[in-house]
């Protein structure tokens, strides 16, 4: 997912310059880009925690699918113990799963599943690396598109 990662921004960048007409426009809309990306990527704003009006950019925006696909797959069937925060959501989860015992502990999975809200699963793995790949094919042809066709030059 590292690499699709890289390929998908790097060949979006790559469409922006191609597609305006400057490089300070394609910076400014490539910046644009990378922080809604972040900020839709389910860190900053939990998928359970973004309104409904910004739902779209959830799923529109790469950077769900890149720690999705990143997450999922690392901690997939993984039962390191995880000893949860009071008052955290993973700590409500482990309670809901343990009931009232004392020193009750989850696993790296269910530490994921918690956190994000179950929005992120191993299932979605082939469609969170089919988006990248897509993304990525999406910008190359625009990017081809706009060398052949747009002439910024003034004659």
């Amino acid at each position: 997912f590292i690499f699709l990662n890289n390929a998908a921004f790097a060949f979006v960048g790559q469409m922006l310059i191609s597609l305006t007409k400057n490089q300070t426009a394609a910076q400014g809309f490539g910046a644009m880009f990378n922080g809604m990306s972040s900020l839709f990527s389910g860190v900053l704003l939990q998928p359970q925690s973004i309104p409904a009006f910004w739902k779209f950019a959830y799923w529109l925006f790469p950077g769900h699918y890149v720690l999705e696909g990143l997450l999922t797959s690392q901690y997939h069937n993984d039962n390191t113990p995880i000893e949860p925060t009071h008052g955290s959501p993973y700590w409500k989860f482990v309670e809901e799963q343990c009931g009232d015992q004392s020193g009750c502990t989850g696993t790296a999975e269910d530490f994921i599943f918690a956190t994000f809200g179950g929005n992120f699963r191993f299932s979605h793995l082939w469609y969170d690396a089919l988006y990248l790949l897509g993304l990525s094919l999406a910008a190359r042809v625009i990017s081809l598109w706009a060398l052949i066709k747009l002439d910024y030059l003034a004659k």
